[in-house]
Parts: structure tokens; sequence; C-alpha cells
């Protein structure tokens, strides 16, 4: 029997078993870094994981920037068995030497953006198969100490938006399942600034809007890092990639977390 508990686990029980009760949302960074990654360069990280800045077979850290839990272990690596366009792409599997339900991280580097900066980011993703990991993808504004939204690719298909919708931050079933076994597009439309200063997020996937945020924005007002997050749950031979991230028009985005864990599952 698998439990979901939508919640971001603190580094203390990041490698302890997931209990079956609803948790406390905190949107900072603190709450999801145990410090392993430190500091990180600034740089465009807008990418599609392309020769000769990344090298095919390799780990993806510490290629061109980006970080990885663990240190250049191959759950995270550059593949060119599999690209939405050119040749290669990032690839995501199982890391063997934790265990299911302790998070995975992939980090973009960090670009310093002002507050109150309004962002379009997209990306391309392929799950090869449902029932497995949950994936999630985050921008957050590391020099505020706050992410900014955090979509989520749950294990039964389905996309899970963080949001309030009157009861407090949790992951919303926005209702829209993602296709498995090919490419898709996902699109965060992120305004600070719209909706009389509360902040709009509006989601869509192959360009077509799915979820607008309920709360505007969530806590972070900038996107300067994305961030991947897999919970370890992948299945034998499972994988998820990623190609082509672009954020517009500044604000850049991915997340810096050691050992955050998204949706605990317990068999």
């Amino acid at each position: 029997m698998r439990i979901n508990v939508f919640a971001f686990a603190i580094v203390a029980i990041a490698g302890s078993a997931a209990v079956a009760q609803q948790k406390t949302f905190d949107t900072s960074l603190s709450a999801l870094n145990n410090g392993s990654f430190g500091d990180r360069a600034q740089g465009l990280w807008s990418t599609s994981f392309e020769a000769p800045a990344f090298v095919a077979g390799s780990p993806l850290e510490p290629q061109n920037g980006w970080t990885a839990s663990g240190v250049d272990l191959p759950w995270a690596s550059v593949t060119n068995l599999n690209a939405q366009d050119g040749a290669q792409s990032y690839r995501q599997i199982n890391d063997p030497t934790v265990g299911a339900g302790t998070g995975r991280v992939g980090l973009s580097p960090s670009v310093l953006t002002p507050a109150n900066t309004p962002d379009n980011t997209s990306w391309w993703v392929f799950i090869s198969a449902p029932g497995g990991a949950d994936y999630d993808y985050v921008g957050q504004a590391p020099s505020q100490g706050f992410l900014s939204w955090r979509v989520k690719l749950n294990f039964q298909g389905n996309i899970f938006l963080l949001d309030d919708t009157g009861t407090g931050l949790a992951f919303v079933d926005s209702g829209v399942a993602f296709p498995i076994a090919s490419w898709f597009q996902l699109s965060v439309a992120f305004d600070p600034n719209a909706n009389a200063g509360l902040g709009t997020i509006n989601y869509s996937m192959n360009g077509n809007p799915f979820y607008s945020s309920v709360t505007g924005t969530v806590a972070g007002t900038s996107i300067e890092q994305f961030v991947t997050v897999n919970d370890n749950f992948q299945n034998a031979g499972e994988f998820a990639d990623l190609d082509n991230i672009t954020p517009a028009p500044g604000a850049l985005a991915l997340l810096g977390l050691g050992g955050l864990i998204a949706g605990r599952r317990r068999r």
C-alpha cells in the first residue's frame, strides 16, 4: 500500500519512513536544504543539455554549473538516448545508494533576479512509466530564501500544483493527467505584480492552460533557479528525462536541496 503525504519533509526526517498524516508546508529554502550544496555560482540555466557544454554518459554534476544530490552519482546524468530536440537530455533514474523516499535533487545555476520580476519558464518532460516515483519541478528564489512555484508529476499520472485554496499550502490535484512515454511541455507564467499585487501563477501543458493559482504567489517573488526533485521510488527500468528549459525574460529557476522529500510514500 502507498500512502500519499503531500508535504515538504524537513531534513530531520529525510531518511525516515513516511507517516500517514498531513504535514504543514514550509516554503522556505531552509526547510529543503541541508547545506550540502552551499552557494552556487550565477549563470544562465536555460539549456538543452547539448555538447560541448554537456557530455553524454556522464553525471549531471558538475557539468555547466549544475549540481545534484550525492555529488557525481549516475542517478542524475546527461544522456543521448532520448532527446526532445537535438541529441541530449538530463535523465533521472533510481539512486541505489539511498532508500526509497529519500529526495534526489538536481539544481541549475542560480541567477540573481530583482524581487517582483515576472517570468515565463517552460521545459520538456518524458516519463517512461507510471506507478513509481513522483517528479517535481520547482522555480525558486534563493536570494529571498523561498520557492516561487512547484509542479508535481504524481506517480499515479496526475499533475499537482503547490497552492493554497483556503486551507493552507498543499499540493492541489489539477485533474489533468500527463502523457506517459512521450514528450510533453510544461509552462509556468509567473507574475507577482498582477491581480492587485497578489500575483498570478498560470500553468500550461503543450500550450494549453490547465490551472491558475488560487492564492496568487506562494512565497518567492522572482525565479532565480530551476530545480528537479524525485522521491527515489522508481520501479526497475523507470526514468524521467528533461530537455529544453527556457526561462524568460530574465528570472531563471531550479531547486537547491540536499535531502528534500516531496510526496513521501510507503509501499
